[in-house]
């Protein structure tokens, strides 16, 4: 695991193994609660590689500064349905967004019954902004909950239509 402050971001955190990052987190109040959110998503593994981590915190720092790039290989622990909503989230384009029950019908489920099931698996979502589930709102158009506060969900989905803009 590798943890640091970011200016305007909040702690931020970054767990990788064998490869591939297995949780983030961003907007943390302290360097303990960044190892601690990480921690939670863990279930335990041990022999993290913190060589990669270190990597993976500094490119998801430089998103969090505007830059574009490439996502890590992520290796996710969560369950077949959830898995497939997080997949679907990183389907949606950057500077865009869509709403609960299209990420459910992306994933391959009925709009209408799994809305809700959407939104529980985002809120359990190990890997923030690399799984971008500040990209998903409500179908008004009201921008939902994040793990990190909706003031973050804000500013990240207005730094990437400046990104997207840009491009």
């Amino acid at each position: 695991m590798a943890v640091d402050y970011l200016d305007g971001w909040g702690w931020c955190g970054v767990a990788a193994d064998s490869g591939r990052v297995i949780a983030s987190t961003i907007g943390q109040p302290s360097a303990a609660a960044a190892s601690s959110a990480l921690e939670k998503s863990l279930r335990g593994l041990r022999g993290l590689d913190i060589d990669l981590a270190r990597a993976w915190l500094e490119r998801l720092h430089d998103r969090l500064s505007g830059a574009a790039g490439n996502d890590p290989e992520l290796d996710l622990m969560g369950t077949d349905f959830q898995n497939r909503i997080w997949q679907a989230c990183r389907d949606v384009p950057v500077g865009e967004t869509r709403a609960y029950g299209w990420i459910a019908r992306s994933a391959g489920y009925s709009e209408r019954r799994y809305a809700r099931a959407v939104g529980a698996a985002l809120g359990a979502n190990p890997a923030l902004v690399f799984v971008p589930c500040h990209r998903v709102v409500s179908a008004n158009g009201d921008l939902g909950g994040y793990a990190a506060g909706r003031d973050l969900k804000r500013k990240l989905l207005t730094m990437e239509r400046i990104q997207a803009a840009d491009a």
